[in-house]
């Protein structure tokens, strides 16, 4: 099972946290944006994450199966990713465009893409603070320091590294394909 928290922690970080590092680049080409957008997407990417931790984390502390919720928020992640990443798609970003014209929305893609964010943070706090707590709870008391340490090893080492192949794949493919893949690996 401790097996199974570190990996999910790797998993977040491999093919969640390194979705930054391409981030600038889909918010310039794909939505057309500056850093006003990027910082609107963090930011409401931030407020996806507040929400669970306020209204949701107090309540799934006590669900048996949290693997089962663990893998639940990944494939969540990766399902929205992959969603807001079809505003790429020049089909699809022509009927938002309509949609946000009928609705009187003045920036519909960048609107949509913010809602998607919104549901993407949602996935944060379940996946590292449910790990991290049983993490504590499981671990012996004599080898809780250890593998936290290693916990977190784990959670700052892989950053660079999946950060490097993101943006690496994000050059050569496209940022849109780029985190399109990580979320279709996340599922």
């Amino acid at each position: 099972m401790m097996i199974d928290l570190y990996l999910f922690s790797m998993l977040f970080v491999f093919f969640v946290f390194s979705t930054m590092t391409v981030m600038p680049a889909f918010v310039a080409e794909v939505l057309q944006g500056d850093a006003r957008v990027l910082g609107l997407l963090g930011g409401i990417s931030g407020a996806g994450s507040m929400t669970v931790t306020l209204l949701i984390l107090p309540v799934v502390h006590n669900v048996r199966r949290t693997g089962i919720l663990v893998s639940g928020a990944l494939i969540w992640f990766g399902t929205m990713l992959m969603i807001m990443t079809s505003i790429a798609n020049p089909s699809v970003s022509e009927v938002i465009r309509r949609v946000g014209d009928y609705l009187g929305i003045s920036e519909p893609i960048v609107v949509t893409a913010a809602i998607f964010g919104y549901l993407q943070g949602m996935a944060g706090p379940l996946v590292m603070t449910t790990s991290m707590g049983l993490l504590q709870q499981m671990s012996p008391q004599a080898m809780r320091a250890r593998l936290l340490g290693l916990s977190s090893m784990i959670t700052f080492g892989l950053q660079p590294f999946s950060g490097l192949l993101v943006g690496y794949s994000g050059e050569h493919l496209g940022p849109a394909n780029a985190l399109w893949i990580n979320g279709f690996l996340l599922v």
